[in-house]
This record gives C-alpha cells, sequence and structure tokens, in this order.
C-alpha cells in the first residue's frame, strides 16, 4: 500500500490547477490532491467504509466508465487515492451547462450511460448526484469516468423515496412514475439483471485483498445488508 505524507499535498503551486484540469468549482478541493511519483491523485478519507470501491466495481460490472479507487496511508489511516482521469484533449462539462433535463440528451450513448448510472445510484441508495458529481465529456458524447460514491446507503427500501439527479428525480413511493420510467427508458431492466446477478460482496474481498486488507465482520454484515435493500429498491422497478 502506497505510503503518503503532507510532502504530497497541494503547496500552492499554481500550474496544480492546469495540470490536473479542474474547472472554477473543484479549485477550492486543491487541497486533497497529492503528487506522487510525478502524477497526481484525488485522496479523500475512508472512514472504515469502501463506498468508493464498490460503486467503482457496479460501475465496472455495468461497463460504465468510472474513476479507479485505491487505497493508501497517511499518519497509520487508512485513505481512498485515484489518479486524475482528465485528459488533455476531452473537454469536460458540467450537466447543467448542457441540458435541463433529460429529454433533451440526442446522444444515444450519452442517454445509455445516464441510465446505466441511474440503475448503479439506485442500487446504492445514492442521495447526491447533483450537477457538481458528475461531468460530460463533450468531445464523445458519454459521462465522463464516474466519481464520488460516498453519499449512498443513507436510507432502506422503506423509507428511501427518491433518486436525485440533476436531470430528473425518481420516486420510488409512487408506482406509476417507476412504471413510466420503466417504459420510456426500458435498457435499464437490462443493467438490473446485471446488478442482480453480480456478486458485488465477493469482488469487493478480492479487491480489499490486494491490499491485504480483510473485510471485517461488521462491515460484511453492513454491506450485505445494503446489497440486499438496494435490490429490493431496483426490483420496485420490475413491480411498477
Amino acid at each position: 500500500m502506497i505510503i503518503i505524507d503532507e510532502s504530497n499535498f497541494y503547496n500552492g503551486d499554481a500550474n496544480w490547477a492546469s495540470e490536473i484540469k479542474i474547472d472554477e468549482n473543484e479549485k477550492e478541493r486543491l487541497r486533497n490532491w497529492a503528487k506522487v511519483d510525478g502524477k497526481y491523485y484525488y485522496i479523500k478519507s475512508n472512514f472504515n467504509k469502501y463506498h468508493e470501491i464498490m460503486g467503482q466495481m457496479i460501475a465496472e460490472s455495468l461497463n460504465l466508465d468510472t474513476a479507479k479507487y485505491g487505497l493508501c496511508k497517511k499518519d497509520n489511516y487508512t485513505y481512498y487515492m485515484s489518479p486524475n482521469f482528465k485528459k488533455d484533449n476531452i473537454e469536460y462539462k458540467r450537466v447543467y451547462d448542457l441540458y435541463d433535463n433529460v429529454d433533451e440528451i440526442k446522444s444515444d450513448k450519452l442517454l445509455e450511460d445516464i441510465i446505466k448510472m441511474t440503475a448503479l445510484d439506485l442500487f446504492m441508495m445514492q442521495v447526491d448526484r447533483t450537477g457538481y458529481n458528475y461531468l460530460i465529456d463533450n468531445t464523445n458524447n458519454r459521462l465522463a469516468p464516474l466519481y464520488d460514491y460516498s453519499c449512498s446507503y443513507f436510507a432502506n427500501s422503506n423509507s428511501y423515496t427518491h433518486y436525485n439527479n440533476y436531470l430528473f428525480n425518481i420516486f420510488l413511493n409512487n408506482k406509476l412514475s417507476l412504471g413510466e420510467f420503466k417504459d420510456k427508458y426500458e435498457k435499464i431492466e437490462d443493467y438490473i439483471e446485471i446488478i442482480n446477478d453480480t456478486n458485488y460482496l465477493k469482488l469487493l474481498k478480492e479487491e480489499l485483498g490486494k491490499y491485504d486488507v480483510k473485510l471485517d465482520s461488521s462491515n460484511e454484515r453492513f454491506y450485505m445488508d445494503k446489497i440486499n435493500e438496494g435490490k429490493k429498491i431496483i426490483n420496485k422497478i420490475y413491480r411498477a
């Protein structure tokens, strides 16, 4: 596991922002960036949970481009470290700079990405997929690698009432709305089927094993329960 310290973090160098390709919304987070062996990484707290790694694995199972989350150590605490995914030849835009609602999207590939993200976030009980928490690759009309899965697992299948996204909300306590969504975006059923058929707990254990980290019993129960809750939520779409 990579060990980092304060010498790796942003030190006020004005070149970092342009080299990382961050916009004005992200400049306040420059102090979360570190440089290791000449490469930039975003560092964020782990809080003894593995939501970011779980989100990455779900995205990969759906063939959805995603930031890559690994683990590092600082002051004997475990943190996430994610390499900068932005490329010089790609124009990245905030969703609200391009669209006011999902019906404005004319690119089939971008819409497919959005629906995959919807299936993922429903499954993870994501409550913070605002217009600030994903980017669009405007060069290729696709989602940029998805990131920030930390605001997940905040509710259960009984109390969770909506999926929060800048482009639309799906109200899970309104079967008519869900039925209309399913009829309009039929491909979501394919993604739900992939989610139902994938053993994410096993994948999480394998991923943590790369860092010699063992999933403790309390976290294993936590993710087992949340995976089951997530499946209840997305299966409401079938019953709508």
